[in-house]
């Protein structure tokens, strides 16, 4: 409320100073006053961010949830990293509703995020695109080292004044408060000579705060590598995008919504025991499109027409893991959960189980309680030599 009293002092007194002068100059600073809180009030108003995984594409009947309108859509500016030789060009998530220019990074160039014209037009765009590139690529054009970019200060800006950020890919990770890298891609040398994990949690962009997300990215197909990254560590949601699949935050509500035919799956760790091999009694949700969640009680509302409940879990395959999270998705989706039930790969098990604070949401559970570990080991039969 700070920024309205100001707004409301500043406008009084000059209105004040011009009674010395006319009675109409009086009566149009008190006229001016709503306006002036409105816009204060609306710019201290931060923006929807919207994280897509997958090949997402909007449609009009998105744009109500996502805080625009069609014709702010149509003056959106669209950046993506440009592909590497002989790679597929990124799709525009809204293609289908208005067509949009690509601005291309070009991480070749001395200093790839520092286009003074691109920051402008960004200054007064409704709506920004992040597509391309890798996690590392992002945070070279941001925030290198903790010392924003132009183009860094642009994406924080617009969502401060209220602008929709759209992130798709590598993107949607790093505009999170936290995302999981993979340590070969860190540069520095590792502090603690034992950690020995695949992963690390990285600090991103944070234009959503207090989550972690992440995606099929740098070799990850599974969340059982994001919830490995996490056993040490500050993060208290973990949330893995099985795409196609769009988590869309809303700072000023609270709330977090999803959209789109794939379910996010949110890891809450707030209660879970966790040390260096195992993550015990946490709680794991699939949220599916069109449930919001209230990211103060973490509790969860869905539309008044669930969805069929009749899912069926996808048949085993020798090349794909039990632990995939189209597996962990419709496992959820099923009726009942006969627990605990584990579903493994081969470095850890997630067991899954129902008990009464776990609650149905749009024909999908929430607030199951899942452990994580090690597969366990056969029983050695009597007499058998080590």
């Amino acid at each position: 409320m700070r920024r309205p009293v100001l707004a409301l002092v500043s406008v009084l007194l000059s209105a004040s100073f011009c009674v010395h002068f006319s009675g109409s100059a009086f009566a149009q600073g008190l006229a001016a006053l709503p306006t002036a809180l409105q816009e204060t009030t609306a710019a201290s108003h931060p923006g929807k961010v919207a994280l897509a995984a997958g090949a997402v594409r909007f449609e009009a009947a998105d744009l109500t949830t996502l805080g625009v309108k069609a014709g702010e859509i149509a003056t959106r500016v669209w950046i993506d990293v440009k592909p590497a030789s002989g790679a597929a060009a990124s799709l525009d998530p809204f293609v289908g509703i208005a067509a949009a220019s690509r601005d291309e990074l070009d991480l070749e160039a001395a200093f790839p995020g520092d286009d003074k014209a691109l920051a402008q037009r960004m200054s007064h765009a409704p709506c920004i695109v992040l597509t391309g590139g890798t996690w590392s690529d992002w945070w070279v054009c941001t925030n290198p080292r903790h010392k924003l970019t132009r183009l860094g200060s642009a994406i924080l800006d617009a969502h401060r004044r209220g602008a929709l950020v759209v992130g798709v890919g590598a993107s949607a990770a790093y505009l999170a408060e936290w995302s999981v890298l993979e340590r070969s891609a860190i540069t520095r040398p590792v502090r603690d000579p034992h950690e020995e994990g695949l992963d690390v949690v990285a600090e991103g962009l944070g234009l959503v705060e207090g989550v972690c997300i992440d995606l099929e990215l740098g070799g990850r197909t599974t969340p059982s590598r994001m919830l490995r990254a996490t056993r040490e560590g500050n993060v208290t949601l973990a949330v893995w995008l099985a795409g196609p699949v769009v988590w869309i935050d809303d700072a000023g509500a609270n709330t977090s919504t999803v959209l789109g035919p794939g379910a996010a799956l949110a890891f809450d760790l707030r209660t879970a025991r966790r040390d260096r091999e195992d993550i015990a009694g946490g709680r794991l949700s699939a949220i599916v499109g069109g449930v919001t969640l209230d990211r103060r009680a973490l509790t969860y509302a869905g539309p008044a027409t669930a969805r069929s409940t009749a899912a069926q879990l996808p048949p085993r395959d020798a090349s794909v893991p039990a632990l995939e999270s189209a597996r962990i998705a419709a496992t959820l989706a099923t009726d009942a959960i006969a627990g605990p039930l584990e579903l493994c790969d081969a470095i850890e098990c997630l067991s899954i189980a129902l008990d009464e604070r776990s609650l149905r949401v749009s024909g999908s559970w929430t607030n199951a309680r899942f452990d994580l570990h090690a597969p366990r080991q056969p029983r050695e039969r009597a007499g058998q030599v080590k």
